[in-house]
Protein backbone atom coordinates (compact mmCIF):
# COMPACT_ATOMS: atom_id res chain seq x y z
CA UNK A 1 0.00 0.00 0.00
CA UNK A 2 3.19 2.61 0.92
CA UNK A 3 4.61 1.52 -2.30
CA UNK A 4 1.64 2.44 -4.43
CA UNK A 5 1.01 5.39 -2.69
CA UNK A 6 4.67 6.71 -2.89
CA UNK A 7 4.50 6.04 -6.87
CA UNK A 8 0.95 7.73 -7.30
CA UNK A 9 2.71 11.12 -5.42
CA UNK A 10 6.00 10.55 -7.25
CA UNK A 11 3.77 10.48 -10.90
CA UNK A 12 1.35 13.20 -9.67
CA UNK A 13 3.95 15.87 -8.12
CA UNK A 14 6.89 15.00 -9.98
CA UNK A 15 6.62 13.21 -13.27
CA UNK A 16 3.06 14.58 -14.53
CA UNK A 17 4.98 18.07 -14.00
CA UNK A 18 7.99 17.32 -15.79
CA UNK A 19 6.51 15.88 -18.48
CA UNK A 20 4.49 19.59 -18.82
CA UNK A 21 7.21 21.29 -18.54
CA UNK A 22 9.62 19.25 -21.24
CA UNK A 23 5.77 19.64 -23.51
CA UNK A 24 4.53 22.43 -22.78
CA UNK A 25 6.81 25.48 -21.57
CA UNK A 26 10.18 24.30 -22.58
CA UNK A 27 9.34 24.20 -26.18
CA UNK A 28 8.23 27.84 -25.92
CA UNK A 29 11.34 28.80 -24.46
CA UNK A 30 13.38 26.85 -26.87
CA UNK A 31 11.66 28.90 -29.79
CA UNK A 32 11.64 32.06 -28.38
CA UNK A 33 15.63 31.76 -27.76
CA UNK A 34 16.00 30.70 -31.52
CA UNK A 35 14.18 33.64 -32.78
CA UNK A 36 15.88 35.79 -30.35
CA UNK A 37 19.23 34.38 -31.90
CA UNK A 38 18.14 34.69 -34.98
CA UNK A 39 17.68 38.51 -35.22
CA UNK A 40 19.87 41.20 -36.42
CA UNK A 41 21.74 43.37 -34.26
CA UNK A 42 19.86 46.28 -35.71
CA UNK A 43 16.52 44.80 -35.36
CA UNK A 44 13.47 46.55 -33.80
CA UNK A 45 11.87 43.66 -32.88
CA UNK A 46 15.06 42.60 -30.28
CA UNK A 47 13.19 44.15 -27.17
CA UNK A 48 9.96 42.28 -27.78
CA UNK A 49 11.69 39.03 -28.72
CA UNK A 50 14.43 40.07 -25.30
CA UNK A 51 10.80 40.74 -22.92
CA UNK A 52 9.29 37.44 -24.55
CA UNK A 53 12.73 35.23 -24.25
CA UNK A 54 13.00 36.64 -20.70
CA UNK A 55 8.88 35.58 -19.71
CA UNK A 56 9.30 32.21 -21.09
CA UNK A 57 12.76 31.78 -19.10
CA UNK A 58 10.40 32.41 -15.42
CA UNK A 59 8.10 30.56 -16.39
CA UNK A 60 9.80 27.16 -16.80
CA UNK A 61 12.50 28.07 -13.51
CA UNK A 62 9.07 28.37 -11.95
CA UNK A 63 7.78 25.23 -12.79
CA UNK A 64 11.07 23.56 -13.00
CA UNK A 65 11.00 25.52 -9.29
CA UNK A 66 7.62 23.57 -7.94
CA UNK A 67 8.82 20.52 -9.37
CA UNK A 68 11.97 21.01 -6.70
CA UNK A 69 9.82 21.77 -3.70
CA UNK A 70 7.51 18.65 -4.20
CA UNK A 71 10.59 16.91 -4.50
CA UNK A 72 11.99 17.88 -1.13
CA UNK A 73 8.46 17.35 0.28
CA UNK A 74 8.17 13.82 -0.64
CA UNK A 75 11.74 13.30 0.65
CA UNK A 76 10.54 14.41 3.99
CA UNK A 77 7.51 12.35 3.93
CA UNK A 78 9.82 9.44 3.09
CA UNK A 79 12.34 10.47 6.04
CA UNK A 80 9.43 10.24 8.41
CA UNK A 81 8.15 7.00 6.83
CA UNK A 82 10.79 5.67 7.63
CA UNK A 83 11.65 7.00 11.38
CA UNK A 84 8.24 5.69 11.91
CA UNK A 85 9.03 1.80 10.30
CA UNK A 86 12.01 2.50 12.39
CA UNK A 87 10.15 2.74 15.46
CA UNK A 88 7.87 0.05 14.68
CA UNK A 89 10.50 -2.46 14.27
CA UNK A 90 11.99 -1.21 17.64
CA UNK A 91 8.53 -1.58 19.18
CA UNK A 92 8.27 -5.02 18.18
CA UNK A 93 11.75 -6.02 19.62
CA UNK A 94 11.33 -5.28 22.48
CA UNK A 95 7.87 -6.79 23.03
CA UNK A 96 9.29 -9.90 21.95
CA UNK A 97 11.89 -9.34 24.43
CA UNK A 98 9.56 -8.39 27.41
CA UNK A 99 7.54 -12.05 26.24
CA UNK A 100 10.63 -13.95 26.12
CA UNK A 101 11.42 -11.55 29.85
CA UNK A 102 7.63 -12.89 30.91
CA UNK A 103 8.31 -16.51 29.83
CA UNK A 104 11.45 -16.63 31.95
CA UNK A 105 9.93 -15.21 34.93
CA UNK A 106 7.19 -17.81 35.20
CA UNK A 107 9.79 -20.88 35.00
CA UNK A 108 11.96 -19.04 37.22
CA UNK A 109 8.74 -19.56 39.58
CA UNK A 110 8.40 -23.24 39.34
CA UNK A 111 12.38 -24.29 39.35
CA UNK A 112 13.14 -25.24 42.77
Amino acid sequence: MDSTDRRERLENRIQAPLNSVITGSFPKLKLAIRDLIQLTPDSSAGPNKTSETIQFTAIVINELDNVLQNMLDIESYNEIVDMVRAMLEQQEKILERTKTEQKQRVLDLFEP
